[in-house]
């Protein structure tokens, strides 16, 4: 601190800054806040699983995981063709809204497919910062699958045989940036606080069927519980802060938002600074923009699935403000690269970033929030592959409030 608040003693600083220091990295360890069992049939199309019990906020909320586990048996015939984001994709999509005092009505933090989510945090971490998932095979060892790369494979095979899988996304209420230590300094300021929700958040995982996983054609295609008992399994985990003396002081939380959206229209043909998406005018932590091909073949209605991931669908993309780039970038192979060096990973193949905080430090963010309401604010990418599968997706996470100068 650099100044005492009004109306505090030092001694009251000081016991406040101690309380900052010895209790703001404590958390409970994830906590089990719903779980259930779901039929899944092989081509049922998505089927919404509704908790009707809200986050349990006694407590103010750091993040939460979803698990997923199950066995895929494959019969007659092998897959004709797996996705790349097989089996993360089963979950097709992660939501999860409240009614917030502080940001008024319905916000909805968290809006994004179960692959989306599942890769985020690599983009950030070098290990497991989003998830991981483990695979038995026709009744083998259970083995920890490779994290996506470049290229981004499955060790789902699609072969004929029993594969066991269990799926672990994780999900951090705060910006998704950083390990260790800068976690736990700057999440406090983005925690899901009982005063503002109350018990208003719920969470909804829409789920897909055999066409989740890629091409089923030819194929016969079961769904159970791991080890063949029974129906899938699902359950959603949450970590708690354990504030202590610091608690009252961060009752007014910022707020991160991830939202999964398609670009509109689909860039399937070659193009010059494209407009992807206009962006919202908020304080923006990252841009992701998700390139691929949809599959076409074997695909249930209403089920999304990217056949395939690319690297090389779109070339330049930045975010251009009023005819200025606020990150100058002609080549994303070396933007990549880069980011790969600032955050000590791989980032996945058909994942590239747009982020202002490789400082890790969420306060150097994008003051969006402050241009002028005729600005536009656009992403934009020369498209520089031409297909009519190609599919782009983007997620802007912005923040609400939080600890910025006004």
């Amino acid at each position: 601190m650099t100044a005492n608040p009004p109306n505090l003693t030092p001694a009251q600083v000081q016991a406040m800054e101690l309380a900052a220091a010895t209790q703001l990295g404590r958390f409970s360890a994830p906590e089990l806040w719903f779980s259930t069992t779901q039929a899944v049939t092989a081509a049922n199309g998505p089927q919404t699983i509704a908790n009707t019990s809200p986050l349990n906020l006694t407590r103010p909320a750091e993040s939460i995981t979803i698990l997923a586990s199950f066995r895929v048996t494959v019969t007659v015939a092998p897959y004709t063709a797996v996705a790349p984001e097989a089996p993360q994709n089963f979950i097709q999509k992660i939501i999860l809204a409240g009614q917030s005092n502080n940001f008024g009505g319905t916000q909805i933090p968290i809006s994004l497919s179960g692959a989306t989510a599942y890769a985020w945090g690599r983009m950030f971490q070098i290990e497991a910062g989003g998830g991981e998932y483990f695979i038995s095979k026709a009744g083998g060892a259970l083995t920890r699958a490779a994290q996506p790369g470049r290229p981004f494979t499955s060790a789902f095979d699609g072969t004929v045989a029993t594969h066991d899988m269990i799926v672990i996304i994780n999900i951090p209420f705060g910006p998704s940036l950083m390990p260790g230590q800068a976690v736990r300094k700057q999440s406090t300021s983005y925690l899901l606080q009982p005063s503002d929700w109350g018990n208003t958040l719920f969470l909804n995982l829409i789920i897909g069927d055999a066409s989740a996983f890629g091409d089923p054609t030819g194929a016969t295609v079961t769904f159970q519980g791991f080890g063949g008992t029974g129906n899938p399994f699902f359950a959603a985990h949450v970590n708690y802060a354990l504030l202590g003396d610091f608690r009252n002081s961060t009752q007014r939380s910022g707020l991160i938002i991830r939202q999964e959206q398609p670009t509109t229209p689909n860039q399937t043909a070659l193009g010059t600074t494209q407009l992807l998406t206009q962006l919202s005018h908020q304080i923006t932590t990252s841009v992701l923009l998700k390139t691929g091909r949809v599959q076409t073949a074997g695909l249930t209605g209403g089920i999304d699935t990217l056949a395939s991931l690319s690297d090389v669908q779109m070339e330049a993309t930045q975010i251009i403000v009023d005819n200025t780039a606020k990150r100058n970038n002609s080549s994303n192979f070396v933007q990549k690269a880069y980011l790969e060096r600032m955050f000590n990973t791989v980032i996945p193949e058909g994942y590239y970033p747009v982020t202002f905080v490789d400082g890790d430090n969420a306060l150097l963010a994008y003051r969006g929030d402050r241009l002028p309401g005729g600005s536009q604010c656009n992403l934009v990418s020369n498209v520089i592959t031409a297909n009519a599968a190609q599919r782009q997706r983007v997620v802007q996470e912005y923040i609400l409030g939080g600890p910025f100068p006004a």
